[in-house]
């Protein structure tokens, strides 16, 4: 009898209401080939196929072994299928000679147990040997999901590292080589190069700031993309599902959402330093200062003069008035800095000879009249009555400024940085605010409004607002004072900024910066100016302020204070006191004032030096007398000039 073909052997297929659709994993390849193999030797040796269960593996029950032989045809027997013939099992006859038998009812084969795991399991084969699928996790059973979330969370700290164990290793590995490269670099660039020096060194260079954007953009992209994708092979491979799964998700997209978060900061940060590396408006200047070639650009320049204005924009002002008006003297090798203030009220300053303002005024500034010419006047008288003496100037109000402060000191302005005073606010939130020592109790308002507050007196954090108001305020006290108050603020804030606070705020920094800041540094200068900077934070300052132990406002003595200006530069090249102006004991190493260490807390006092400039004369002027008589006195420079609002002192008349 020939016994038909039945097909052969295949996985089953899933039931899509019960399952969905699972990749075979390799022990289901391992079952389908030895189910082959099975196959194939049932039809050469028996002639029937041993996948399918029939003959004489399923036998009728209520059949005895002794009816086997009934209706057997012994020509068709094979050799060795009595073999198969257990004891107890019922034998039915089907015809043709075939038999089928089975177990008796009562009976249990051996190893009943495993066999009826393995029909309940419809991953494993038909006709699979009995070692695939006992004792091990099947194909459908659901894997550990926390395995898969340590292979996830492993990714996202290391990337590239969750994908070792999956298909895609080749590219784990090529991912974790790139980190550690870059991680690598980064750490010998720290080891052996100062952090603050390389980021003024490279992030003031707008390509590199550029590159650095593209490559955190896209390395963010690469990262988040690498835990998603080591989240769901991970998931595939545990068989992850329902409630499993989902937990997982979540889990991958957590870790994104900690990775994507200080990329998104990182990216933009950067967007607005390259923003503002390219803002014409704050970098202004022209290529009329030539650096020198070479490692340090400041080596052809000695001294470098940037006169710095700040303009109250007020509720009682009108015009263009810089109510501030400073200017750092700066020494390129050094850093050490000699930081003048000239009041507002200054009188009759006079301009460069042979310019167009010394000629309408060859005996000073006396357009407004009495008490009204002041040098901050300067500015709205240009812009505003005479233009036409600044011909195709665009700012004729900054010109003749410049030309007035220039002949006030006796020193060449090189560049000029203009902020907004409520821009100075600003740039203190930007940088988390400042602590400092307030003397006493300063007024919130006052002059055309009513005082609506307090700096109050002792330690404060001050935020913009408040540090803005300890700076203008004028209620109660004069301008020789808020002079003293300014000076002490922006030094500050110039000792309290450091690289890690300004880098955790750079999009404020920047944002506030390109509001309410405008220069004549060319853009192509803004990495020497950086150098410069970081000199001058080493170098520190030393405070200068015009005030009435200088000279007298309503007249001054000019000859006199350019011989001042020159002995105070001279004055800041040595000996720097060890006390900040925030009023912190121990402060950095020239940021002084010049006080002792323990003066902060004894009553102020006035030391003087004089430094002789040449030969005495008989006499010394008055501090309002002419400055046409010809004989100056030896200039006395203040070495605790910043005294009347330090701590300790409560009178703001000095």
């Amino acid at each position: 009898m020939t016994v038909p073909e039945s097909p052969e052997p295949s996985l089953p297929k899933r039931s899509a209401g019960r399952h969905r659709y699972a990749r075979p994993t390799k022990a289901d390849s391992i079952a389908q080939k030895n189910a082959q193999q099975r196959y194939e030797e049932a039809q050469r040796e028996h002639g029937f196929d041993l996948s399918r269960r029939q003959a004489s593996q399923f036998p009728k029950p209520g059949s005895t072994r002794a009816e086997a032989a009934v209706g057997t045809s012994t020509e068709n027997a094979k050799p060795g299928s009595g073999a198969r013939l257990a004891a107890g099992a019922a034998v039915t006859p089907l015809g043709d000679g075939v038999m089928r038998t089975e177990p008796l009812p009562n009976l249990r084969p051996r190893d009943h147990q495993n066999a009826a795991a393995r029909e309940n399991d419809d991953s494993i084969p038909t006709g699979a040997p009995a070692s695939i699928g006992i004792g091990r996790r099947t194909s459908l059973e659901e894997g550990s999901l926390a395995r898969a979330s340590v292979w996830t969370a492993s990714g996202s700290i290391f990337p590239g590292f969750g994908l070792i164990p999956t298909k895609w290793r080749g590219i784990g590995i090529a991912l974790m080589a790139i980190v550690i490269l870059i991680v690598g670099a980064i750490a010998a660039l720290l080891a052996f190069g100062d952090p603050t020096t390389l980021v003024f060194r490279y992030g003031t260079r707008r390509p590199i700031v550029i590159g650095a954007l593209v490559a955190v953009a896209v390395g963010t992209l690469v990262w988040v993309a690498t835990i998603f994708v080591t989240n769901q092979l991970h998931n595939v491979r545990e068989k992850l599902r329902g409630p499993a799964r989902n937990a997982s998700r979540a889990l991958a997209y957590t870790l994104a959402l900690i990775v994507a978060l200080p990329g998104v900061y990182t990216a933009h940060s950067l967007y607005a330093t390259q923003a503002l590396l390219g803002n014409s408006k704050v970098f202004a200047g022209s290529e009329a200062h030539k650096l020198a070639p070479g490692k340090d650009p400041w080596a052809n320049r000695e001294r470098v003069n940037i006169m710095l204005l700040g303009q109250d924009a007020g509720p009682d002002r009108t015009g263009t008035r810089p109510d501030t008006i400073m200017v750092a003297s700066i020494d390129t090798k050094t850093g050490r800095t000699a930081l003048f203030s000239i009041p507002r009220n200054l009188q009759y300053v006079r301009f460069p000879k042979g310019s167009a303002p010394a000629e309408e005024f060859p005996d000073g500034f006396t357009y407004f009249g009495k008490d009204q010419n002041l040098i901050n006047a300067v500015w709205s008288w240009a812009e505003g009555v005479r233009p036409d003496l600044f011909p195709g100037d665009d700012n004729p109000g900054l010109t003749a400024t410049t030309m007035a402060v220039e002949e006030t000191l006796g020193l060449k302005v090189d560049y000029y940085a203009m902020v907004n005073l409520q821009g100075f606010a600003d740039l203190v939130d930007a940088i988390g605010g400042v602590d400092i020592e307030v003397e006493r109790d300063i007024p919130i308002g006052g002059g055309a409004s009513k005082v609506e507050g307090y700096v109050k007196k002792g330690w404060q954090h001050l935020d913009g607002f408040h540090a803005l108001w300890y700076a203008r305020s004028r209620h109660g006290s004069n301008d020789f004072d808020r002079n003293c108050r300014q000076q002490r603020i922006v030094r500050t804030v110039a000792e309290e900024a450091n690289v890690s606070s300004l880098a955790l705020n750079i999009p404020k920094l920047i944002g506030a910066t390109e509001r309410n800041i405008e220069t004549d540094i060319p853009r192509s200068q803004v990495e020497a100016f950086a150098d410069l900077a970081q000199r001058i934070q080493k170098g520190g300052f030393k405070s200068y302020p015009i005030n009435p132990t200088v000279t007298h406002s309503g007249n001054p003595d000019y000859p006199y204070i350019k011989k001042w200006v020159q002995a105070s530069i001279d004055d800041s090249m040595v000996g720097y006191g060890e006390v900040p102006v925030s009023g912190k004991p121990g402060g950095k190493a020239g940021s002084g004032t010049g006080v002792g260490a323990g003066a902060r807390n004894s009553a102020p006092q006035r030391i003087r030096i004089v430094l002789p400039l040449e030969p005495t004369t008989d006499g010394d002027s008055s501090d309002d007398g002419s400055t046409d008589s010809g004989e100056t006195k030896n200039p006395t420079v203040n070495q605790d000039p910043l005294a009347p609002c330090m701590p300790g002192n409560e009178d703001p008349m000095g």
